[in-house]
């Protein structure tokens, strides 16, 4: 159960570390990485 527990902290520490570095990228930048539109490719476009 421990290294549940670690694995657990370590996933929840990325993804803090990631909130951070998205909030502090739109203040920089003004680009909020939330709303990026990856292109679906629903076309198939090639």
């Amino acid at each position: 159960m421990n290294w549940l527990k670690k694995i657990y902290l370590k996933l929840k520490e990325r993804r803090n570390r990631n909130i951070k570095f998205r909030r502090e990228f739109k203040e920089r930048t003004g680009v909020d990485l939330n709303n990026i539109n990856t292109g679906n490719n629903e076309n198939g476009a090639m």
